[in-house]
């Protein structure tokens, strides 16, 4: 009888064991980015495509480079603030030849980015056609990167979701009689990761992303979708807290 109830009490002990240990997984209160520099500073270079929604044959496709700064810990509510683009980079190339349009927005383009309506902030040039202009010191709700969610099953982790809160760009159109269209809008963006949590993370932008116009004439670019495929720097991994 005594050994009956000391496998019971043994059993119970276990059951209570893998029970804590599974909420402990569960009840992580917040992820952190590993990597991340001194700062919180981050690259995201890669090739964006805006297309008409719906009409994927007229796109606009730029080189572009988003420089932001990011909290290293994320706490895992939906709506938190963690960090703000800080600049953009657009590489039109030596001749234009890196953002253009495709199908009846063809032609070289310039993408300026805003810090206000109508407002672009300080830029320079980097070379080999490549402007990297500054966007804070603007409107407070402009360019802020906003904490979403995450995908997978914890504890395993496959995607940080986050949105730019408000973009705002001009699209000057130089073959369409200087045609400059602004558009604003929300850009939803991820992190996705693989299964081992010491693997670097990628960063995308999802297609659901809608930039509207915000003046007249504009109708060729509304509204428009955005995707893209982002090479990170620093390589980041994601542990959980």
């Amino acid at each position: 009888m005594r050994n009956h109830t000391k496998l019971i009490l043994a059993a119970a002990i276990a059951a209570l064991a893998l029970s804590l240990g599974g909420g402990a997984a569960s009840a992580s209160r917040s992820i952190r980015l590993n990597g991340v520099e001194a700062g919180g500073a981050m690259r995201w270079n890669g090739q964006a495509t805006f297309h008409r929604t719906g009409e994927a044959r007229d796109s606009i496709i730029c080189d572009i480079t988003l420089l932001r700064t990011i909290t290293r810990t994320i706490p895992k509510t939906a709506g938190t603030l963690i960090g703000k683009v800080t600049g953009v980079a657009v590489d039109r190339g030596a001749r234009g030849e890196h953002c253009r349009g495709t199908g009846i927005i063809g032609g070289p383009i310039d993408i300026i980015p805003l810090i206000g309506t109508g407002r672009s902030g300080l830029h320079r040039e980097l070379g080999g056609g490549i402007l990297l202009w500054t966007v804070t010191g603007g409107a407070a709700e402009l360019w802020k990167l906003i904490y979403d969610g995450f995908s997978g099953t914890l504890p395993t982790i496959t995607a940080i979701r986050f949105h730019i809160q408000k973009a705002q760009f001009n699209f000057e159109f130089r073959t369409l009689f200087q045609l400059t269209c602004e558009v604003e809008g929300s850009l939803r963006l991820s992190i996705t990761f693989g299964v081992r949590e010491e693997e670097a993370g990628r960063g995308e932008g999802e297609a659901e992303s809608r930039l509207e116009t915000r003046t007249r004439n504009c109708e060729i670019v509304n509204p428009l979708t955005m995707r893209g495929t982002f090479v990170i720097t620093p390589a980041i991994s994601r542990t959980l807290l």
